[in-house]
């Protein structure tokens, strides 16, 4: 379970880190509603890697991180119920795959909690 929760918590952090540099591009291409994107690319960024440490926290069997793992889950969740009722399809679909991941790795954190005692 433990590497479950490595693998799940690298992609998610992956995936955030991308999204991140995306933010900036984005900004550049087009007019930003955001007020300042490269803010925001630098907290999506340190989320991603934040995620990604607390993953390799659990499977390393450091206590102190499964409950921050957990609740950035329960906030990955939130987002996913966001963009499930998103306009369009990629939206919608993004949601559903970050709250099916955020459950799985929910789940095998908890279960590789109770594995190691």
């Amino acid at each position: 379970m433990r590497r479950t929760v490595l693998v799940i918590g690298c992609i998610q952090g992956l995936a955030i880190v991308i999204f991140s540099v995306f933010v900036v591009i984005n900004a550049n291409r087009v007019h930003s509603t955001v007020g300042f994107p490269l803010a925001e690319a630098i907290i999506f960024a340190i989320f991603g890697i934040f995620i990604t440490s607390l993953g390799l926290g659990i499977y390393r069997e450091n206590a102190w991180a499964l409950t921050p793992f957990i609740l950035l889950q329960v906030f990955s969740g939130i987002l996913a119920t966001t963009l499930m009722q998103g306009a369009n399809i990629q939206e919608r679909i993004s949601g559903t795959v970050l709250l099916a991941s955020a459950v799985v790795a929910t789940l095998a954190a908890v279960r590789s909690r109770r594995s190691t005692k």
